[in-house]
């Protein structure tokens, strides 16, 4: 239960004059998608070349491709069209805009587009090619980090990806492929030198074609076409790693909260990372810590010596590991993959992690302990070293030049997953989140987590200065705003 809680800590182009539809058809089937995909669309979308799945909501295999990420970002869609070429993903797209149906993109991984009607899932785009020569990896999004590293384990680079394997690779131009590379090589979006781009228009195009495309995929792809390839650069794996997990009993918190405090707002160096998370595991809160260190055993010892000198850990699994052993550290007691129907997520953001903000953090997951509704609670936090999300966001929207962001999260999970609950239960979260808040104080809580796009969240904090140049690109690749899921990009021409 521990492990499976922990992984969930911690995507998303030929004219239209294709399709062979009557104005008086498009009409009255726009005036139906209101309330349903008409099964003349579907025939439509056949007849203009789509060669993938088409899934309806009572067809076997549907939820795999359009389940969401948690019971909170459930939108019920109807149709799921699961292309398997970059041409699929055009005719799919202009399909959708010309029947007026609302639809969401989305990668293999963990799932936060989310669209009432219909979802274009990328699951099987999913090809891994090195060039050597070039220095590069293909990636097609359907990918989960996992599918790259494994495919990639006999080689000594890798690409920059996501430190847990089931993130999707289509998760990473919004932040979402961030490893414990960070520090070392810049960030995921900065990686990315070139992606096949499907357009609103159903025009199919590679960024480096324009500039100001390749300026937004690098950290806002979802926002203006569907990605259908990545290429990235690839980088040297790291041949020292130490880590695993250090298990302690709530006795300990006061202390390690100061530790991880001051760790946080003292640590500069790239080569030490960690994470700080409350577990509560068959009725037991206990207090888990992720060291990360690129180096031997001494070194991480030297850095981060407080976790290795309190007494009587309940579990201590750190260890050398290898880069393959450390991004799939997380799923040795997973019982089955993300995304799952049985829990709900909530995070916020601050700038200064203290420990009265830590201690908040706790608070947030307290008022739910005694709810025999909860088979599993876990606040995580996620310190990043000065200046992490601030060193490259010139290249690209995403991240802004924040000095420093640390991630808190609470995943609930529920015993009996039941829909009735859901709105109750994330108020709940939301209620919680404003002790964090308060603890935080005025200015110092962002509110969402950066690492990947969560619907609703505000752009201009998750884009911060860079939105007037993003939003100028949108509208010149999607004046429509067709691809609108995710994070919102203000279309300043509506």
């Amino acid at each position: 239960m521990t492990a499976r809680l922990l992984l969930l800590l911690i995507v998303w182009l030929n004219a239209q004059a294709g399709f062979c539809i009557s104005i008086v058809e498009q009409n009255l089937v726009r005036r139906q998608s209101s309330g349903g995909i008409s099964s003349s669309s579907l025939q439509v979308l056949q007849e203009n070349g789509f060669t993938g799945q088409v899934l309806t909501s009572s067809m076997a295999g549907f939820s795999n491709f359009t389940q969401a990420w948690a019971m909170n970002y459930n939108e019920s869609p109807q149709l799921a069209l699961v292309p398997l070429t970059s041409n699929d993903v055009s005719v799919a797209v202009k399909w959708a805009n010309s029947f007026d149906y609302d639809f969401a993109v989305r990668s293999g991984g963990a799932a936060a587009s989310q669209s009432p009607m219909v979802i274009i899932a990328l699951s099987l785009l999913n090809t891994v090619d090195y060039i050597p020569s070039e220095g590069v990896i293909h990636l097609g999004p359907g990918n989960v980090w996992g599918d790259v590293y494994d495919a990639m384990a006999d080689l000594d680079v890798t690409a920059l990806g996501g430190r847990l394997p089931l993130i999707g690779v289509g998760g990473f131009t919004a932040g979402g492929g961030i490893s414990y590379l960070l520090n070392h090589y810049g960030l995921a979006s900065d990686s990315v030198i070139d992606a096949e781009v499907v357009l609103a228009n159903g025009s199919i195009v590679w960024a480096s074609s324009n500039a100001n495309l390749l300026y937004a995929v690098r950290g806002a792809g979802f926002t203006i076409g569907a990605i259908t390839e990545y290429v990235v650069k690839a980088y040297p794996k790291p041949t020292e790693i130490y880590s695993g997990f250090v298990l302690f009993n709530m006795d300990n918190f006061d202390e390690i909260s100061a530790f991880v405090a001051n760790t946080t707002a003292t640590n500069t160096d790239p080569n030490v990372a960690l994470l700080m998370g409350v577990v509560l595991s068959q009725g037991v809160q206990t207090i888990l810590i992720f060291p990360i260190v690129y180096g031997d055993e001494a070194f991480a010892k030297q850095s981060l010596p407080w976790i290795w000198e309190l007494p009587d850990p309940l579990l201590d699994s750190t260890t050398n590991v290898t880069w393959e052993t450390l991004q799939n550290l997380q799923l040795d007691f997973v019982s089955h993959p993300l995304p799952t129907d049985d829990y709900q997520q909530h995070s916020i953001v601050v700038r200064s992690l203290t420990t009265s903000v830590i201690q908040a953090a706790v608070d947030w997951q307290t008022p739910l302990l005694s709810d025999p509704r909860w088979a599993g609670l876990q606040i995580l936090i996620e310190p990043f070293i000065p200046n992490s999300f601030s060193s490259h966001f010139t290249t690209g929207p995403w991240p802004h030049s924040y000095p420093t962001m640390h991630v808190i999260q609470l995943f609930i999970q529920e015993a009996d997953a039941a829909p009735a609950d859901s709105l109750e239960n994330f108020n709940q979260l939301v209620t919680g989140a404003g002790l964090v808040e308060a603890a935080a104080g005025t200015g110092n809580v962002l509110q969402r987590y950066p690492n990947y796009y969560l619907q609703g969240t505000p752009a201009d904090q998750f884009y911060g200065p860079n939105l007037p140049q993003l939003q100028v690109v949108k509208r010149e690749f999607d004046p429509n705003n067709r691809f609108n899921k995710g994070i919102a990009i203000v279309n300043s021409t509506s």
